[in-house]
């Protein structure tokens, strides 16, 4: 029984050490697909990841709310978990499938959308690992959750049926940790 709660309690000191690498994340299956994802049947949900379902080709837009959890912690990047395989040769060249994220700020007095940094992208073909995690470059931004509303946009396109982008999760990283 010692043992046993030794183990629990090493194993909760090495995850609360690996939290503090991200300031926020969600997996996939959390965020919210946009309408015309669910109208048109074309994701596919799994152990916490989003796909195209089957033989299904289009835009699957999802929408990942920001909570405020980070304290006085700055985010400075933008990352994706994902999993990109081509199971046949393309029907024609440059058909693939791309995943493309977003930090996304709507003011709550005006309703304006602004974008926060550059977006983070990953496609079949790229030189870019079959799974792996891939971040944003660098960006600053006072998060202001009295006065905005924060999402990740996260588009998974596929126009070509034999090709697969899987989103594992979203992150909004610390990797300095700078304070606000």
């Amino acid at each position: 029984m010692r043992t046993a709660i030794i183990v629990f309690a090493t194993l909760m000191a090495i995850s609360a050490s690996e939290a503090q690498a991200s300031n926020w994340s969600m997996a996939a299956a959390s965020c919210v697909p946009g309408d015309p994802a669910i109208q048109n049947n074309l994701h596919f949900i799994t152990a916490g990841t989003v796909s195209h379902k089957a033989g299904a080709t289009g835009r699957i837009t999802l929408y990942c709310p920001i909570t405020g959890t980070w304290g006085n912690k700055k985010p400075t990047w933008l990352s994706i978990t994902y999993g990109l395989n081509v199971t046949a040769v393309p029907a024609q060249p440059g058909q693939g499938a791309t995943i493309t994220a977003q930090v996304i700020r709507l003011t709550q007095s005006e309703g304006t959308l602004s974008t926060i940094g550059n977006p983070v992208s990953v496609r079949t073909g790229q030189t870019v690992p079959s799974r792996g995690r891939v971040s944003s470059s660098s960006f600053s931004h006072g998060f202001d959750f009295k006065n905005s509303f924060y999402y990740v946009r996260v588009d998974i396109d596929r126009d070509d049926p034999g090709s697969v982008a899987t989103l594992y999760g979203v992150g909004l990283d610390c990797p300095t940790c700078l304070a606000n």
